[in-house]
């Protein structure tokens, strides 16, 4: 008798805990560039499906890079994705694959183990200097694209950053700032169009930046 109630407590155990659904979401971030554990890193985990989206607690990596997560998920999430972030570094997102939407989610697993890399920011800051000054009618759709080494040719195939703007006499200044790994995405590109009632004028400019500093580009169009 007391052995059938010790088995009828764990199976009810055993049922609270599939309904609740606690999940344990650890792993280690790391430094890309130096291949070293990230301490004070920032974590949090986000889940996402046809019930809504769930944010975790947020914790802080330690001295060995590693985090730990217990979250419980309610039925209907599918999707999880663990974000990091720490001042200073920009996640490692692989362009050469694309953007993954997130990883599966699945309810009869209980722990997952990720690795998450961060790396040092490079920062290029688009200047426009606009002599003579432009028609006020005219509009100005300017981008800012990465390049990467997953082919022989290059290829810029992630637009990062964009914005249109009209041009009302002489545009001289600061006007696009895009912050990224420049190991990951070695190659950067300005394109622009200059628009009056249709595309007037189109060009473009290949940019060096320098890893882990802040280049200052002035284009004139």
């Amino acid at each position: 008798m007391q052995k059938l109630l010790i088995l009828l407590l764990v199976f009810l155990f055993a049922c609270n805990k599939n309904e609740d659904n606690e999940t344990t979401f650890k792993g280690v971030v790391f430094d890309y560039s130096s291949n070293q554990r990230l301490a004070a890193a920032t974590v949090q985990v986000v889940l996402s499906g046809a019930s809504g989206t769930v944010y975790s607690h947020s914790v802080t990596t330690g001295a060995n890079g590693e985090y730990e997560i217990k979250l419980s998920v309610p039925p209907g999430h599918t999707i999880y994705n663990v974000l990091t972030k720490k001042e200073g570094f920009v996640t490692i997102e692989n362009i050469c694959k694309g953007t993954p939407i997130g990883k599966l989610f699945n309810y009869s697993q209980f722990i997952y183990n990720d690795t998450i890399y961060e790396d040092k920011q490079t920062i290029v800051n688009l200047n426009l200097n606009n002599i003579p000054p432009a028609n006020t009618n005219d509009t100005l759709l300017i981008r800012l694209t990465h390049g990467n080494t997953c082919s022989v040719t290059p290829l810029f195939i992630q637009v990062i950053i964009a914005k249109e703007i009209e041009l009302k006499g002489a545009i001289n200044g600061y006007i696009l700032s895009d912050t990224f790994s420049l190991k990951e995405a070695p190659l950067v590109k300005a394109t622009w169009s200059v628009r009056n009632n249709g595309i007037v004028s189109n060009g473009e400019q290949q940019i060096t930046a320098t890893e882990f500093r802040t280049t200052n580009q002035v284009i004139n169009y």
